[in-house]
């Protein structure tokens, strides 16, 4: 889930709380494994932190490869 920049800590602390104790009930649990999803691990920062590593991980690969988009 991502939030605008600028949304209050409370605000996307509360977002990440219920997203964690949706995760853990059995329903989703079922439904993300019949789908062959991983619940994920990294919430907040840590996960705009990894996204932002990986468009610039994935931009270079584009590059090198000479892809035009």
């Amino acid at each position: 889930m991502f939030a605008p920049k600028g949304t209050p800590p409370a605000v996307t602390a509360k977002m990440t709380a219920l997203m964690k104790q949706a995760f853990e009930t059995p329903t989703v649990k079922e439904i993300w494994g019949k789908n062959g999803s991983v619940i994920p691990a990294m919430y907040g920062s840590d996960l705009g932190t990894f996204l932002q590593s990986e468009l610039v991980r994935r931009d270079k690969v584009v590059k090198d490869a000479g892809v035009k988009l």
